[in-house]
């Protein structure tokens, strides 16, 4: 249930989360990540094993957050840039209409 709920909420849903439980059977773990579990551990758990895994969901996040943020970024960049390009639209519109209006009738 927990996961159905993670799933559904936009500032949750990138949130890691890993998976220990018991069962062993495939559908289970199909379940799970299905419903967006990062990775699934099998009790009893080997510390050996747990912690590679809980590095890699941090490391998985931290990426996804840095390309998240420079996506922002450039979307930011984006339009600040096509206002400017609007503006020297304008500018340009402008300009060619006051130059039109002084254009000499014999050229």
């Amino acid at each position: 249930d927990i996961l159905r709920v993670i799933g559904l909420d936009p500032i949750l849903q990138h949130i890691p989360v890993l998976i220990l439980t018991a069962a062993s059977d495939p559908a289970t773990r199909k379940q799970a990540l299905d419903l967006g579990a990062s990775d699934f551990l099998q009790k009893p758990i080997d510390p050996n094993e747990l912690l590679p895994r809980v590095r890699n969901a941090v490391v998985i996040k931290k990426h996804y957050d840095m390309a998240s943020s420079e996506a922002a970024r450039l979307e930011q960049q984006v339009e600040r840039r096509t206002r400017q390009l609007e503006a020297t639209r304008q500018q340009l519109i402008l300009c060619l209409a006051r130059a039109a209006e002084h254009r000499d009738n014999d050229t």
